[in-house]
């Protein structure tokens, strides 16, 4: 079996159960690791918690406790924090809060519902050399 404790770990936050079981499959099929948590709130304590830091945060808007948004805002305030990647994913009904989020400075947006096409090119966007690796490991 394969060692995937040097694969890059991605932080899920999503509090629908079905959309936090597919997205986590879609990422393990990529090559992550993948840890979940249902809102900001635990998001935060995950992030002052854990010893190894997420590269990328896929996380919902509408999501209880703390917000998408609250919690990106204080994601940013912590400086620590500052090169993780985030990505909202969000139905098309949460247009308003797209611009405050570029204010904050989300990275992207995936729309629900999530697919492996719309996760896969997120990614490659954010992170060009996975599909570089992608492409050896084919050739």
């Amino acid at each position: 079996m394969k060692d995937k404790s040097n694969l890059p770990l991605v932080l899920v936050v999503e509090d629908s159960e079905p959309s936090r079981k597919i997205i986590s499959s879609i990422l393990l099929k990529m090559d992550y690791r993948v840890a979940t948590v249902l809102d900001g709130v635990s998001a935060l304590e995950f992030l002052k918690n854990e010893k190894e830091l997420p590269i990328l945060i896929l996380s919902d808007i509408m999501i209880p406790n703390m917000n998408g948004l609250e919690f990106l805002r204080n994601l940013r305030q912590n400086s620590a924090w500052n090169d993780i990647k985030f990505v909202f994913t969000t139905a098309a009904q949460e247009k308003e809060m797209v611009v405050e989020a570029k204010q904050l400075g989300v990275q992207g947006y995936i729309l629900k519902p999530v697919t492996y096409d719309r996760i896969q090119k997120k990614i490659f966007e954010l992170f060009p050399e996975k599909q570089e690796q992608r492409f050896k490991k084919i050739a």
